[in-house]
């Protein structure tokens, strides 16, 4: 999972797209100025006269910004302008610097004429990073307003809600502030009588309670929160409707607990899932406009790989063929789209005789030499290109499930046949985010991030996972 929170205080859109727009135009140019400055330290002649005269400089500039620009759009740095910590904004501006140099590199092999002497990109980058990150500081604190620290008040303490709380205050560069809990079973006394301190609640400080749900607007008016979470684990006859009600009109943010939850984790709740969210709700089943979209631009992308790295692919099918006996392909029964089983192809990486729904400690010990390798580089997944080809895969989806796996976790978990409503995938959601918390391997959070994909499928986030599966 990606450091930095996404979850941050909305503004009204008529407020929101202004700044935005002036957000965009002065990172193009700082940026434009960055790269003047380096010319001009380098160059000596390099001036806006000079630049006044070479348009194809300035086609130049602008391609190679603007490309810096997408990446900075597709890490959702334009909805949401400063993410925190800011060593999480520092290194997405460094990302997005490697994909202006790869612009750059690709504009002057295509067209000599449009490029800048090495030395004079090379400072541009180094300066514009420094730029964009003192003026991104200078505009989150001084024209988008955000708060010193988003402060959150939750109405019930249930589980979800307590992991959440312990969470952010765990991590105060986030800059969240959770006021308390307003919760019955924390704050009542032994036999109903007021004859000593309140019980508590497991888990929760004793100050952070703060008094039953029915204080609600008392408690609202006295510690003014940004946001009120829902956060019950059984709500029915205990939520206080009317006063939620009186403070979504009045303008205060109110919300269940699982938006929290997949705004600051990026994964759908799975202990919040109900089946009236699954029979009644839209999002949790990809929108068909969106699957025909990604079938077009993923087999185009398919293609192109195929026919750049079929090289390669003839070179480790002879390797597989040289050095071990048995077939150069390993097939496997898995789940596709709609449920539907197909045969997944990797190239073998493992002896002869062994099946590879054997335990995963035997199945290292009997890998080749070379297949060892070819896991270790994620080279083994090529062959899966051709499974996209004949519409059995995405390049971005799920991972695949064997068939009898599918079949016992779809006995598990009511929700899991959700995740057949897209392909699956050689990279996704769930691969790029459990790749950076190899500590957690449990198949509920892998669903979560499945979930959560499928959910918000787009384009953009397409292009988000494959820039971060390459990088």
């Amino acid at each position: 999972m990606p450091s930095e929170s996404q979850f941050r205080p909305r503004l009204p859109r008529s407020g929101r797209l202004p700044r935005l727009y002036l957000l965009a135009i002065c990172d193009f140019l700082v940026s434009v100025a960055c790269y003047v400055v380096a010319a001009s330290v380098l160059e000596g002649e390099f001036d806006l006269c000079w630049l006044s005269v070479n348009e194809n400089v300035w086609s130049f500039l602008a391609l190679v910004i603007l490309a810096m620009q997408a990446s900075l759009l597709l890490q959702g740095l334009y909805w949401q302008p400063q993410p925190r910590p800011r060593i999480a904004f520092l290194l997405s501006l460094v990302q997005s610097q490697g994909v202006a140099l790869l612009m750059a590199a690709v504009l002057s092999y295509l067209t000599p004429g449009w490029r800048l002497p090495l030395g004079v990109m090379a400072l541009g980058v180094a300066l514009s990073l420094v730029a964009l990150f003192a003026w991104r500081l200078l505009f989150t604190t001084v024209f988008w307003g955000m708060p010193e620290f988003f402060r959150i008040l939750f109405v019930g303490a249930g589980p979800v809600a307590k992991e959440l709380a312990a969470y952010l205050t765990a991590r105060p560069e986030f800059k969240f502030a959770v006021l308390g809990f307003l919760d019955e079973a924390g704050c009542a006394w032994p036999g109903g009588r007021p004859i000593g301190p309140p019980i508590g609640h497991p888990g929760i400080p004793p100050e952070k309670l703060l008094g039953p749900p029915a204080s609600l607007s008392e408690q609202v008016a006295q510690l003014r929160p940004d946001t009120v979470v829902v956060g019950m684990e059984d709500p029915r006859g205990r939520l206080p409707v009317r006063s939620l009600l009186a403070l979504a009109s009045a303008g205060v943010e109110v919300q269940e607990v699982s938006q929290l939850y997949e705004a600051v984790f990026r994964r759908v709740c799975a202990a919040e899932l109900r089946p009236h969210d699954l029979l009644f709700r839209r999002d949790f089943a990809a929108r068909p406009g969106g699957v025909a979209l990604q079938s077009v631009y993923v087999n185009l992308g398919a293609l192109l790989g195929v026919v750049l790295l079929c090289p390669l692919i003839l070179l480790i099918a002879i390797a597989v063929k040289l050095t071990s006996r048995g077939p150069v392909f390993e097939e496997s029964a898995c789940l596709g789209f709609e449920g539907l089983p197909f045969s997944r192809l990797t190239f073998r990486c493992v002896e002869t005789g062994v099946r590879p729904a054997e335990p995963r400690q035997g199945l290292e010990r009997r890998a080749t030499r070379l297949g060892r390798w070819l896991k270790r580089l994620h080279l083994h997944k090529l062959p899966e290109l051709f499974n996209v080809l004949r519409g059995e895969m995405s390049l971005i989806g799920p991972r695949p499930h064997r068939v009898e796996f599918a079949e016992a976790l779809a006995g598990l978990y009511p929700y899991y046949s959700q995740r057949h409503s897209v392909k699956p995938g050689i990279t996704g959601w769930a691969q790029i985010n459990l790749k950076r918390q190899p500590e957690i391997v449990d198949e509920v959070t892998a669903l979560e991030y499945d979930l959560y994909y499928i959910k918000h499928l787009s384009p953009a986030l397409d292009a988000y996972i494959l820039l971060h599966s390459v990088v």
